[in-house]
């Protein structure tokens, strides 16, 4: 994966402890993403592209600290009243659908929120292996 240039516009540097907090505190463990976001500056990702049952997705950024209004972590999270549920909002993808795990179960999911009715479907059994979908 590869990170576009210029997110400074898009995400605030400063937060990556209270991203990584965020998700700890959400049980959502991940050595990929600490590494992610504390070796890189967020950002926006180029051609972190995947496959399910025949359809490619693109993953657009990993949910951090955004700038723009209702796209940091905390917010998706709670507008998809995600706060007090094993569901964690995790990536956005391009077309505004969500990834998401399963805080108890570990498994990763598509959330079809924007583009569908709401179903969500299982894309890993885990995080790291859905890392590991991105080419």
């Amino acid at each position: 994966m590869k990170i576009i240039s210029e997110t400074s516009n898009f995400f605030n540097q400063c937060d990556k402890q209270k991203v990584l907090k965020y998700l700890a505190e959400r049980n959502v463990i991940s050595a990929f993403l600490t590494d992610f976001f504390e070796s890189s500056d967020f950002g926006l990702l180029d051609n972190a592209v995947f496959s399910v049952n025949g359809e490619e997705y693109a993953v657009s950024h990993f949910l951090s600290s955004s700038k723009i209004q209702g796209y940091d972590i905390w917010n998706v999270n709670k507008i998809l009243n995600f706060e007090n549920t094993e569901n964690v909002a995790v990536a956005i993808l391009v077309g505004d659908d969500v990834v998401v795990v399963n805080n108890k179960t570990k498994e990763v999911f598509l959330y079809f929120v924007q583009s569908g009715d709401g179903t969500m479907i299982k894309v890993a059994n885990s995080l790291d292996d859905f890392i590991k979908l991105l080419s």
